[in-house]
């Protein structure tokens, strides 16, 4: 009788194959009885999960129900009806219908208690306005105890969390005169970074004001930035504006314009930023911008007195040609204000002047026709703007 090797091996692995399944089979035979005695008494630890969700998000929260979803290969949580509450007030701070919630499964079992690993919070309503101290506040659609967080106070609040996601339905942009615009499907995604953590807010504009919007605003890692200040860096852009449908102080203006900028902050205010303008087929009933595209340049710092402004302008006849490119400059100080223009033509100024004229002014200005050149425009204001003076160049003015 002749013994082969490989039927050895051959044997070998079926016996371990079959050893392999009969400690796996009763495994899963206990995960599954496991989860079919578990899933059904989900809402019996409602209130655990609310703590552990309060701990995550830093803020009170209530919970309505909770049921099992797939969050992609993994078994997630749906929390339905959920509210964060200010601690101090007690007070409703946001509503949304549902949120998903991820468990660290391994973290889980060691320290047997829940450990999250993700949170998406759904369907919510928001409104941002002009708070009385003039700074932009935060209101959720939490009811008639709704309490408002000034704008400052949300992005610590998000920073201090490791991670999370928030995807809203509505999210109205009040102005101070009333006037709301509704950006909508509004997603801000919040993320660690190998700089530091990463805030994205993404939104729909409506149809008839342009595309979309986004937010990126980025805070340096604790142990990179200065200890005794908060700073980071921000970039936002618009794309695809539509003038004809904003609230401009410009009777029946028309066109397309994009806006992008980016820049530092530091303790939650903008301490720099430069940016870009651009207009196409940019044009009102009084002329402004008469020509087929635009392009401005912005630089704006902050100082210790104030602030600058500065960049400057090409405008051009739409084939590639420049047709005129002024510069300019302001400066806002605890003085007043300060300011100057160079490489305009008068009657471009005129066009852009006459929006903010009145009826009397008009009336007398625009029968002249002004034509000719305006190298230099100096003007000097009080804080109040009471009193200003300004100092104008002419060459070949008719």
């Amino acid at each position: 009788m002749r013994w082969h090797p490989r039927s050895a091996s051959r044997r070998f692995l079926r016996w371990t194959r079959w050893l392999v399944l009969a400690f796996l089979l009763p495994g899963l035979l206990l995960v599954a009885l496991g989860q079919w005695w578990l899933l059904p008494r989900l809402n019996e630890y409602r209130d655990v999960l609310a703590s552990t969700v309060s701990d995550y998000l830093h803020l009170p929260v209530r919970i309505e129900e909770v049921t099992a979803v797939r969050d992609g290969w993994r078994l997630g949580l749906r929390l339905q009806g959920v509210k964060l509450l200010d601690p101090a007030r007690d007070a409703g701070l946001a509503s949304f219908t549902q949120a998903v919630i991820a468990l660290n499964l391994w973290r889980s079992l060691r320290e047997w208690r829940p450990v999250l690993s993700r949170v998406r919070l759904e369907g919510a309503n928001l409104t941002l306005e002009q708070g009385p101290d003039g700074v932009p506040r935060l209101l959720g659609d939490a009811g008639a105890d709704a309490a408002a967080s000034s704008l400052p106070e949300v992005a610590r609040w998000l920073f201090a969390l490791p991670r999370l996601e928030i995807v809203g339905e509505r999210l109205a942009v009040r102005r101070p005169d009333g006037y709301a615009t509704q950006l909508l499907h509004p997603y801000l995604q919040l993320q660690q970074t190998a700089r530091g953590q990463r805030l994205a807010f993404t939104a729909e504009l409506p149809a008839n004001l342009g595309d979309r919007l986004q937010l990126v605003v980025e805070r340096q890692r604790e142990d990179t930035a200065d200890p005794e200040h908060e700073q980071g860096q921000f970039e936002f852009r618009a794309e695809r504006l539509n003038l004809a449908g904003w609230s401009l102080p410009m009777p029946n203006v028309g066109g397309s314009a994009a806006l992008e900028f980016k820049g530092i902050w530091q303790d939650w205010q903008p301490f720099r930023l430069e940016g870009y303008l651009r207009l196409r087929q940019a044009a009102s009933e009084s002329g402004l911008a008469p020509w087929p595209e635009a392009k401005m340049r912005f630089d704006w710092q902050r100082r210790e007195d104030g602030w600058r402004l500065q960049g400057n302008a090409r405008f051009g006849d739409g084939k590639g040609q420049t047709v005129v490119q002024p510069a300019f400059e302001l400066n806002r100080t605890n003085e007043g204000w300060q300011g100057s223009a160079r490489g305009l033509h008068a009657q471009d100024l005129l066009a852009w002047l006459t929006p903010w004229l009145d009826e009397s002014a008009r009336q007398w200005l625009m029968p002249l026709d002004l034509r000719g050149e305006l190298p230099e425009i100096a003007f000097r204001a009080s804080p109040d703007a009471a009193d200003y003076s300004a100092t104008v160049h002419l060459s070949g003015v008719a």
